[in-house]
């Protein structure tokens, strides 16, 4: 895949990475590094390294191995791959709405997942603001070559989810919701109006909604956009 044919949810990433990235680099981010931001437990140093995972985390994801069989092939659209896992176990193919809407506790600020975030980000703060800015810029830098060098039919084993893979594009539209979503909480937090670019905010709705169908099916979701007094599960809260 070449500069010139990257597709849609590459173009995509890499200018909301960007947008990100130069949020992160704000020095009033600098400025207000150790206080608190709109995230109850998180300063707004911790947000902003936690934002800047979701640049090295997809750097993480290509430089390891999937098993034999499941690299290539046919595009992820969800679905079960038999005894393409190791010891010829299924393999679950995944796309972006069911990564997030079968994701277990990423609603529950008290959940492990959630405190497993604020602890892994804690720790890339600890290392101080112009190590992570560093860090950010320097992985986006590799990014932009390296997503346009990785094939189309790209696949990537999903983090904590043994058995589970994902397209490398379908894991870009997960990592969109992530930067628009802390984009904005970032930006509050220091009292800027800095958002995600058009595409990403429409992408990342697009992948909540259709998470919010996986998580409660289509009626719920239909309640809650158009008769909120139905909404008894409150189908649209997915994060």
């Amino acid at each position: 895949m070449t500069d010139s044919a990257l597709s849609i949810p590459r173009v995509t990433y890499l200018e909301a990475a960007a947008s990100a990235v130069d949020l992160i680099g704000d020095e009033r981010v600098a400025s207000r590094w150790h206080e608190e931001s709109v995230l109850p437990g998180m300063t707004v140093g911790v947000l902003a390294a936690h934002l800047g995972r979701s640049l090295t985390q997809v750097e993480f994801l290509l430089d390891l191995e999937v098993d034999s069989g499941v690299g290539s092939g046919p595009d992820s659209d969800g679905g079960r791959e038999a005894g393409g896992g190791p010891g010829g176990t299924d393999i679950a193919v995944i796309d972006a709405s069911t990564y997030f809407g079968t994701f277990e506790g990423i609603a529950d600020r008290e959940s492990d997942v959630s405190r497993g975030v604020i602890r892994r980000g804690t720790e890339s703060a600890e290392k101080g603001v112009l190590a992570v800015v560093a860090q950010c810029r320097e992985t986006l830098d590799r990014l932009r070559s390296r997503l346009a060098s990785e094939p189309a039919g790209r696949r990537l084993g999903v983090a904590h989810r043994p058995g589970e893979i994902i397209s490398l594009d379908d894991y870009l539209r997960t990592r969109l919701v992530e930067f628009a979503v802390h984009t904005d909480d970032l930006s509050l937090s220091i009292g800027a109006a800095v958002t995600s670019p058009p595409a990403a905010l429409a992408a990342a709705v697009d992948v909540l909604v259709g998470a919010a169908r996986v998580r409660h099916g289509d009626l719920a979701v239909l309640r809650a956009l158009s008769r909120r007094e139905r909404d008894e599960s409150d189908a649209l809260h997915v994060l």
